[in-house]
This record gives structure tokens, C-alpha cells and sequence, in this order.
């Protein structure tokens, strides 16, 4: 692993561990601001103010003990175990801090992953938000039942895989359930622009963009945005098909293959792969599958080309009816043909071969 990549790495990590601290004290701040208010309206009614002082010095106490043997934290531990003594005994002030203290271990737990969450950004050092070039006229719309077939297909491959998308409840940590992490597909066809303008179209329907850009004020994109970030951060929800996608084109940019070996998907992905050179096609996928495993929400890949891509080194397996690529165990591939005629049986046996797809681009 090269240096810069150790570097970012490290600091993206240094990045989710503040995160996550901050997000534990916040939580564990309500948590004894609540804890406070009760146990003073239950002295009110019992008529000692006091009655849970002692509990509170002795959970207090067990925290810090606990803490004092960790490593790296346990001067720090000692340090803040004195704070409290600093304050008035009767102080609701004393009790909120050693209740903060207490309340900051349990807090850590949802902490790991919601901080992480809450200051997740698009990758726009990875990924390219726009296509990497002009494609001249806008996107008409599905027309014909040809465009509306692929479209259908596409949306179905994308889906396919994709598992309830939560982890249990009580264990956060635990990765998100996802059948089919990381997949293949070629959109082909040989009808000029068309392929390019429905990539494009899919890509702004399934990450939300239309429905931002239908939305009637700020106010309302905004209340979709902060929706979404919500939706991210409670763990236990399962993945709605209407859930805003992120999307992207990789892009031949060496910055943007250093950023790719650390890609870590924030949510659902789909990506693009339009006009890219077979050298560089071949990197981003090795890239991408080389931490495959590590992804916690699924990643769709969609490789826009006139012909089948010599980089996949794709087969065609009779007994199965399906293409498959013999490289980095990409498994099958699903094949999107847009023109005025599907593959038929003959047309898919003139493709196969027994290493190479005739036909296939060599850029």
C-alpha cells in the first residue's frame, strides 16, 4: 500500500473517530440532562432531594475505575474523575457531569455508526457528478417499448442483490445485510447517444435528483435532504425502493483512482463507466473489488460501450444462458442491448467465444 494512501486512510479514520466521539457526548448529555430531571421530580415527591446521590457516586466511581485501565484514556479518566469534586455536593450540575460520564460508555455503541454517518459526504474525489462530456441534446424521455424494456431491466439488475439493507437493532456494528454487494453490467447497443443520455437519466432518477428538482421551494429540499441523512443513520431501517441512490462517473483522472482504492459507499451506489479506456476500466474495477467485501451498502457498476468490453473477458454460457467474466471473479455480468432488436439465440452465440468476445472494443 502506497504512503499517500496510508495517509488518507488514516485520516479518514481519525475523521469517523471524532465523529463518533462527539456524537456519544451529545447523546449521552440528553440522556443525563433527562436522567436529572426525573430523579429531581422523584425527590420533589418523595421528599428527599437526595435519594439518589449515593447511586449516582457509585456508578460514577464504577465508570472511571473502568476507564483508568484502558489504554491511552486512563489518565484522562483520572483527570475527570476530580472534576465532579470541584462542584458543590448538593449541585445538580455534579450529578449531570457524573451522569454524563456514565452515560458516554453505553453511548459509544450507536455512536460508531451514527457518527460516521452523520459526516458522510458525496466522494466528489472519486466520482464525477456530471457526465464526462457533452452530450448534446437533453434526455426526450422513454420512447418506445425498446427504451422501456432496457430502462426496466436496468432498474431490475440494479435492484437484485440488494438484501434488506439494516443491521439488528441492538448490534449497529454489526454490517448492513446485502445479498450482492458488487455487480457488473454493460449497457451496448450501437444507437449513438442514446445509451449515454440513458445512463444519465437513470442516474438523476435513482439518487433523487428529479425529485429535488420537483420539489417546490428550498424549504422542501431541504426537509428531503435532512429525510435522507435521517433515514442513513437509523440502522435498523430496511432499504425503501424510493430510497435516494448516490451516482456517479468514474472519470480517467489519477487522483481519482488514489481516492477509488479507499471508495467506501455511503449509501446504495450506482455507478457509470462511460467512455472509459480498456486499461482504465480494467483499474477501477480491480479497485473496486479489491474492497468489495468491506462495502456496506451495495455498488452497481454500469459500463456504457458501442460493444461488449474486451476488459470484462466476457463468456457466454450455454447451459446457464448468461455472460460471465473470467477476471477477479466478477461472476455473471448482465448484458443491456439498446437497439431496435434484442439479442436473439443466434446473435449471442456469434458473440461467444472461448477466451474473447468477437467484436469488442480494444481503445
Amino acid at each position: 500500500m502506497s504512503e499517500a494512501l496510508q495517509i488518507r486512510r488514516r485520516a479518514d479514520k481519525l475523521k469517523d473517530w471524532i465523529a463518533t466521539m462527539v456524537v456519544a457526548l451529545v447523546m449521552a448529555g440528553l440522556c443525563a440532562a433527562v436522567a436529572v430531571v426525573l430523579v429531581l421530580l422523584v425527590g420533589k415527591l418523595v421528599g428527599d432531594p437526595n435519594w439518589y446521590r449515593p447511586w449516582v457516586d457509585k456508578q460514577f466511581g464504577m465508570v472511571v475505575t473502568w476507564m483508568e485501565n484502558l489504554p491511552f484514556v486512563g489518565e484522562f479518566a483520572s483527570a475527570a474523575s476530580k472534576i465532579p469534586n470541584l462542584l458543590p455536593q448538593e449541585s445538580p450540575f455534579r450529578d449531570l457531569l457524573a451522569l454524563l460520564v456514565f452515560f458516554s460508555i453505553p453511548c459509544l455503541v450507536p455512536a460508531k455508526r451514527v457518527g460516521p454517518t452523520l459526516i458522510a459526504r458525496y466522494d466528489v474525489e472519486a466520482l464525477r457528478v456530471a457526465p464526462p462530456s457533452e452530450l448534446g441534446s437533453r434526455w426526450a424521455g422513454l420512447r418506445g417499448d425498446e427504451q422501456k424494456r432496457v430502462w426496466a431491466e436496468l432498474r431490475a439488475w440494479c435492484f437484485t442483490g440488494v438484501g434488506k439493507g439494516r443491521s439488528p437493532r441492538l448490534r449497529p456494528w454489526v454490517m448492513p445485510h446485502v445479498e450482492e454487494r458488487f455487480s457488473i453490467a454493460v449497457l451496448t447497443g450501437v444507437d449513438g447517444p442514446e445509451k449515454s443520455h440513458m445512463a444519465e437519466a437513470f442516474s438523476r432518477e435513482i439518487d433523487g435528483s428529479n425529485r429535488l428538482a420537483a420539489a417546490p421551494n428550498g424549504r422542501a429540499r431541504l426537509l428531503i435532504r435532512l429525510q435522507t441523512k435521517l433515514n442513513d443513520c437509523v440502522w435498523w431501517r430496511a432499504r425503501q425502493t424510493d430510497d435516494p441512490w448516490d451516482s456517479g462517473y468514474l472519470v480517467e483522472d489519477p487522483a481519482a483512482r488514489l481516492r477509488l482504492k479507499t471508495f467506501r459507499p455511503r449509501r446504495a451506489t450506482f455507478l457509470v463507466a462511460d467512455q472509459l479506456s480498456a486499461s482504465g476500466l480494467t483499474q477501477c474495477i480491480d479497485d473496486l473489488m479489491a474492497h468489495r467485501t468491506e462495502f456496506p451498502h451495495p455498488v452497481r457498476l454500469l459500463v456504457v460501450d458501442c460493444v461488449l468490453p474486451s476488459a470484462l473477458e466476457l463468456r457466454w454460457q450455454d447451459e446457464r444462458q448468461r455472460w460471465t467474466s473470467s477476471r477477479n471473479d466478477l461472476g455473471p455480468v448482465t448484458i443491456l442491448h439498446l437497439s431496435d432488436a434484442r439479442f436473439g439465440a443466434e446473435e449471442f452465440r456469434s458473440l461467444r467465444g472461448a477466451h474473447e468476445v468477437p467484436g469488442t472494443d480494444e481503445k
